[in-house]
C-alpha cells in the first residue's frame, strides 16, 4: 500500500512537471522545433498520466500505460535526438525533417509493437540516448550552455533506465519518475539558454 501511494505521488509529479515544462518553454523555440517539443512533452506527460490512473486502480490503466510507454520509448526518444540536434545547431527543423521524424518515430513504434519485437524497445531507447548524448557533448565542446543542460538531462534519462542502483533508497518506479521529471526540467533549461555561452 505504501509503495502504491509513492507511485501515485511520483506519477503525479512527473505529470505536473511535463505540463509545466511544456508551457514554460513552449515559446522559446522556432516553429517546427516547437511542435516537436509539444509532441515529446505530450508523450512523456500522457505516459505519466496513464501511470497515475493505473496506480489509482483504473482497470484500463495498464494497457493504456503500455501503449504510451511504447510510443515514449520509440518515437519519444527519437524526437529527443532530433530536438537535441536542432538545439545544438541553433536552427529550426526543415519541414521535411519534421515530417520525416514523426513518420520514422511512428514506424519504429508500429513495427516493434508486436510482443515478439518489443525486446527491441530498450535497444532503441539506449541507442537514441547515446546519439543524443554525443550531440550534447558536441554542444558543450562548442561552449554552448544548452549543451551542458542537455548532458544533465540525458544523464537523468539514462539513470532512469538503471533504477536498480537506487533500490536501497527508493522504489525503482519512483526513481524512474523523479529522474524523468528532472530530465525534462533540464531539457527546458537547455532551451532557455540555447543562445548563451559557457564561461
Amino acid at each position: 500500500m505504501l509503495f502504491m501511494l509513492t507511485h501515485i505521488f511520483s506519477s503525479f509529479i512527473l505529470s505536473i512537471t511535463s505540463v509545466w515544462v511544456g508551457f514554460k518553454f513552449f515559446g522559446v523555440q522556432p516553429l517546427y522545433r516547437r511542435w516537436l517539443w509539444v509532441l515529446l512533452i505530450g508523450i512523456f506527460g500522457i505516459t505519466a498520466l496513464s501511470g497515475l490512473f493505473y496506480f489509482l486502480g483504473a482497470g484500463w490503466g495498464r494497457p493504456v500505460l503500455d501503449f504510451f510507454r511504447g510510443i515514449e520509448i520509440t518515437a519519444g526518444y527519437l524526437f529527443l535526438v532530433v530536438l537535441c540536434w536542432g538545439l545544438v545547431s541553433l536552427t529550426d527543423l526543415q519541414p521535411w525533417l519534421f515530417i520525416g521524424t514523426i513518420g520514422l518515430g511512428g514506424a519504429l513504434f508500429y513495427f516493434t509493437w508486436a510482443p515478439d519485437w518489443r525486446l527491441l524497445h530498450p535497444v532503441i531507447q539506449s541507442f537514441c540516448l547515446i546519439v543524443a548524448m554525443l550531440i550534447a557533448v558536441f554542444g558543450m565542446a562548442r561552449r554552448q550552455r544548452s549543451g551542458f543542460w542537455m548532458v544533465l538531462a540525458l544523464m537523468c534519462l539514462a539513470f532512469s533506465l538503471k533504477t536498480q542502483l537506487f533500490e536501497g533508497f527508493m522504489h525503482p518506479v519512483d526513481a524512474t519518475h523523479y529522474l524523468k521529471a528532472l530530465g525534462l526540467y533540464c531539457t527546458g533549461r537547455a532551451l532557455l539558454t540555447q543562445h548563451e555561452q559557457l564561461l
